[in-house]
């Protein structure tokens, strides 16, 4: 590959970036607009309900619903920098901190803390921290004493398959 079509190759994945970081930025002012048109009911000029009005965007409620929060929690309470917040990996990613972070209890810091898993770590790394704070489960467990739960789809049926220096009799036993 000849030097200039690098370059051309180089600029395009950067513009690719760039894009995305643009994106991002675009989807948290849009969760502060929504947050505007809510707080002052502004939808009611043109559509009976903000549920009428959110079919209009085309956005599940849902979605619509965690931008409002993304903003409302990072920009508004703990006034982060939106630049940020984008460099997190975007809203889908502070969107899976929401469970991790109560507006009442979580300090500044600790916002900060998740901010810097979320932006330092792989995706799939950093949904494993929040999984394991979220649930209590570990992020990885290697640990020898361990089994496997067996769950029937068609009846409530369950066993628990555990390993051979485990077993009871049968190999296996209900729960």
């Amino acid at each position: 590959m000849n030097q200039m079509t690098e370059q051309s190759n180089h600029d395009l994945c950067l513009l690719a970036i760039e894009q995305k970081k643009n994106l991002e930025l675009e989807y948290l002012s849009l969760g502060a607009t929504l947050h505007a048109i809510k707080e002052r009911q502004a939808f009611e000029s043109g559509w009976s309900s903000w549920e009428e009005y959110c079919m209009e965007l085309k956005m599940s409620e849902s979605s619509i619903s965690k931008l409002l929060r993304i903003y409302e929690i990072f920009v508004l309470r703990y006034a982060i920098e939106q630049p940020k917040l984008a460099a997190a990996g975007g809203w889908s990613t502070l969107a899976e901190l929401l469970p991790l972070v109560s507006p009442q209890e979580t300090s500044r810091e600790r916002v900060e803390e998740l901010l810097e898993i979320v932006t330092t770590q792989t995706r799939s790394d950093a949904r494993k921290t929040i999984k394991g704070a979220v649930d209590g489960s570990p992020e990885d467990c290697n640990h020898a004493d361990t089994y496997i739960i067996r769950i029937c789809c068609d009846c409530p049926e369950r066993w628990e398959i555990k390993p051979s220096w485990m077993e009871n009799e049968e190999g296996t036993s209900r729960t």
